[in-house]
């Protein structure tokens, strides 16, 4: 396990490098913030993460014993069917992102990928994915002043 911990935490490492090198050239605004800030701010959290994967991979890897081989987690047909439901829900999220708007389609697909994850509680998960996709859209649209998509099918939009 240790050994995918440090392949992954190296690859994201690399990969965030980059693309804060490329987010960094990004040109620069004289009025409001400029089109890098989030990027940049993204890609070093993800920095910081990666090597805090990085340093607990080498802490796992010194503590393990050799002689004891275990698979932490097998594929069966239960985990491969939510992984294509996952697919699924995906491809449909993306297909009705631009007739339900931002805030539908999120929450809809937020709620379903709970409930694939296993939360009992299905208002609760409703509750939650909405409002993290109105937070998200509130964020996004009025803070960033990110243009998201809205409906186009005759439904009240929220904002």
């Amino acid at each position: 396990m240790w050994k995918a911990d440090l392949v992954i935490g190296f690859s994201l490492f690399c990969v965030s490098l980059f693309l804060l090198i490329q987010a960094m050239g990004l040109p620069r605004s004289h009025v409001g913030i400029s089109p890098g800030l989030f990027p940049s701010i993204a890609f070093l959290g993800l920095i910081i993460l990666s090597l805090a994967l990085i340093l607990r991979s080498i802490k796992k890897r010194r503590e393990a014993k050799e002689e004891t081989v275990s698979v932490p987690w097998s594929l069966n047909i239960g985990s491969l069917s939510k992984i294509a439901l996952f697919v699924v829900f995906a491809w449909l999220y993306i297909v009705l992102l631009r007739p339900l708007g931002f805030v539908y389609a999120s929450g809809i697909f937020f709620w379903i990928i709970f409930i694939l994850a296993g939360v009992r509680n299905w208002g609760k998960a409703l509750l939650f994915s909405f409002g993290s996709s109105i937070l998200a859209y509130l964020i996004f649209y009025r803070v960033f002043m990110v243009v998201l998509p809205r409906p186009t099918w005759p439904i009240p939009h929220p904002f």
